[in-house]
This record gives structure tokens, sequence and C-alpha cells, in this order.
């Protein structure tokens, strides 16, 4: 199969179509701004459909007609996260660049962890900011889509496979030692499905594989990046957007477990272990000595699993 990342092609055409955004911002002077800026981004074309609040941007954006959508999160009938929230999760959402005021630049962090890709300050938003906002969104998205038109998804849980996991981090590295953006890798381990299938039998194993698939889902957001990469292993990339965000994820998971094992109350309990290591910016290091990173500290004792 040939790799859709070695193939030049499927970028050149980002320099030579038309982007569509959908913009969402409820300020007529800001919107007005931002569409003449939005027109100096070369060598991009871009055609912008204005929508001035949340409910007028929904139905647009489900048609998916739109390459990227930038929101404000400070909206006449939308204040804060809800905005992100609705628009990136909706289904075959294109990337979500929240708009935030210099004076609330840090809700453009939380805003990542919510389900955006990635957020501008307005203030801040010149033609050449744009165009690399522009260029890294449209990338990550385009990438995704194609990754999905490949036999690189695990039935069992919708996440990637090992293969489909190694293309995109690979590709989703190279772009961020170009725009300088942190990340982690975790490796995440379901410890006792070998006890759990000798006990209860196969069907009760891949039941538990599955909620285990579901707790990571619910743990990590809507931007990282999930696979099963073993018959009880699983990894993620994860854009380490702020500090402290690997403590958040580890504590996380810790408490979604605890929470299914407490409801649950069945005749076994999930043990679902964590291991991670830190991908710096200018790192080179293969997917899979990462993961063999990421697997060491796992052994680890609990405290001391976060290669950092």
């Amino acid at each position: 199969m040939q790799n859709p990342f070695q193939n030049p092609d499927v970028f050149a055409r980002m320099e030579t179509e038309t982007i569509n955004i959908l913009l969402v911002e409820s300020d007529a002077t800001l919107a007005a701004r931002l569409l003449e800026t939005l027109g100096d981004c070369h060598p991009f074309r871009v055609e912008v459909v204005h929508a001035r609040s949340l409910n007028e941007a929904v139905k647009p954006a489900e048609a998916g007609n739109f390459d990227m959508i930038f929101a404000n999160l400070e909206l006449e009938d939308s204040n804060g996260f809800h905005t992100v929230e609705r628009l990136a999760h909706l289904k075959g959402a294109p990337p979500v660049v929240a708009m935030v005021s210099e004076a609330h630049e840090m809700a453009g962090y939380e805003a990542i962890n919510r389900g955006a890709t990635d957020f501008i300050v307005t203030s801040q938003a010149g033609p050449s900011l744009l165009s690399r906002v522009l260029r890294y969104n449209l990338e990550r998205g385009r990438m995704q889509e194609t990754l999905r038109s490949f036999a690189l998804i695990d039935d069992l849980t919708g996440f990637y496979n090992l293969n489909g996991f190694s293309t995109l981090v690979e590709y989703q590295m190279r772009l961020a030692r170009r725009t300088l953006k942190r990340a982690f890798l975790a490796r995440i381990q379901l410890a006792n499905f070998g006890e759990i299938r000798d006990s209860f039998g196969d069907r009760e194993a891949e039941t538990a594989l599955k909620a285990t698939a579901e707790m990571l889902r619910v743990t990590f957001r809507a931007t990282d990046i999930l696979a099963r990469i073993g018959s009880d292993e699983f990894a993620c990339y994860v854009y380490d957007v702020a500090g402290g965000t690997t403590q958040t994820i580890v504590s996380r998971l810790k408490r979604n477990v605890e929470t299914f094992n407490k409801l649950c109350q069945g005749p076994y309990s999930l043990d679902v272990r964590i291991g991670i290591t830190r991908i710096y910016a200018d790192d080179s290091v293969p997917v899979e000595e990462l993961l063999q990173q990421a697997g060491e500290s796992m052994k680890a004792p609990e405290n001391l699993r976060l290669v950092i």
C-alpha cells in the first residue's frame, strides 16, 4: 500500500484550490477585519461564509462543506467552551480554530482540550499567522481524511490500528517540528486481559476491551490520536497544549477506571496501566522507539510511570 505522506501531490492542491471557511463571529467589526485578513493569506484562495451565532452556524457546519471553522468563544448566543464542543463533535466536523481575545488567551488552551485543533488571539491575527494556521489545520484535517480511506482502522474499537497510528503520528511529528508544537505519547494496557479471557471466555474479554476503549475515548480529547496497537494495548498521541497535561490525563484515566469498576460491580475489575514519553519539538525518534519508551515506563512503579 502506498504511503499517502510520500506523495507530494496530496498537498499540492492546497495552493491551487479554494479553501472554504465557516467564520462564526457575532461582532460585525471583528468579522469584517478577519474576512479582509483571510483574503490576504497568500498563496491560499479563501472563501468565507459568515455565521453570526452558534445557532446560525450549526446547520451549514453539519452539511460538511467546509475545510475549517473559525469560531469565537464569546458569541451572543453561546459563551465559553460550549461553542467548540458543539462544533468539533459534529459528525465529520472539519478542524475547529477557536478565537479568543488577548485578555482570555489561556481559554484557547482549554478550547483545545475541549476539541478545537488550534486557537488564535484575534488581536494578533495578521496574514502571516493566519496563513500558518490555515496550512497546519488543512494538512492535519486532510491527512486524517486520507487515512480513513485506507485499511488502517481497528474493527473492534474504531481506533486506528498500529499501521494507521504509526503513519499518522510520523506525519504529525513532522508538522510539530515545523510549528514547534509540544506532544507526548501514551501507551495503555488492559493488564488483566489474559486473566479475564481465561476465566470468562473470549466474548467477555472482548467486552472488557470495548469498555477500556470507551474509557480512553472520554479520557482523551477529540483532537488526540487513539489506536489499538495490540491484543490488549492502546496508544495515544497527545498534543500537549499547556503544562500539566500529562498529569491531567493520568488523573482523568485513573478516575474513569475507578468509577467504572465501582459502578459495574462485575465479576472482575479492569486493571488499566499507562506509561508516557515526551516528544520534543526537535525529536526525530521513530514511533516504534517512542512506543517502546512508553512501554518501559508502564512497567515502572505507578508513581514513576511518566517518562518526561
